[in-house]
């Protein structure tokens, strides 16, 4: 049970990811219309699916912090995640920097941050392929408070997020994730997207 309660804390969440064919105050926010959409689609080289399965915990950030309207606020979590997908250029180590606002009554939250993923690393020593860097923001709904372990024992959790290829084999590539969990059947999310390639510097989404 202990084990669980800092599975939840940390949040890798997260999340995170990849392997080929298929926003709190501060959270990024990541969006496109559909005429950008659209422009994408034609572009798109890989769709993936797959899951995000947690490995460990390296950091629980900084001291909560309870806000004068009651919300929770944890920042700067860091975990680590396996991405197990359906491709290469996604599977791998993914290392999750985590921030949380949960409302009074736990029944919602905000969830934001940024994630590293290294193509090909499954255990420590294992040659990085390739390395992504990801913003994404996400959202806790229908969540129920656990007395006994003190944070979530349901709720459902959608992530999305946007990352660059920085290195090695996804260099100059642009990656979309999609991410969900339904915390009652196990801390497993599913994940979904698409790889694009492009020929032009990579502008954050504002």
């Amino acid at each position: 049970m202990k084990r669980l309660i800092i599975m939840f804390l940390v949040i890798g969440i997260t999340m995170f990811i990849y392997s080929c064919s298929e926003q709190s105050p501060t959270a990024p926010e990541i969006s496109q219309n559909d005429q950008s959409a659209t422009s994408l689609e034609k572009k798109i080289i890989e769709k993936f699916t797959g899951t995000s399965e947690w490995v460990k915990d390296i950091s629980f950030g900084e001291p909560p912090e309870i806000l004068s309207n009651g919300k929770l606020k944890l920042k700067g979590m860091i975990s680590e995640w396996y991405e197990n997908t359906s491709c290469s250029m996604v599977t791998g180590q993914s290392i999750w920097t985590v921030n949380w606002l949960i409302d009074a009554d736990w029944s919602r939250a905000k969830l934001w941050g940024t994630a590293d993923i290294n193509v090909g690393v499954k255990e420590d020593g294992d040659p990085v392929l390739g390395t992504w860097q990801l913003l994404w923001h996400g959202r806790l709904t229908e969540g129920i408070y656990d007395e006994a372990t003190g944070f979530f024992s349901g709720g459902k959790i959608v992530v999305k997020a946007i990352g660059k290829g920085k290195s090695g084999i996804v260099k100059g590539m642009i990656g979309h994730w999609t991410y969900t969990m339904n915390i009652a059947e196990g801390f497993v999310y599913s994940s979904h997207g698409f790889i694009v390639k492009i020929h032009k510097p990579w502008k954050k989404h504002h």
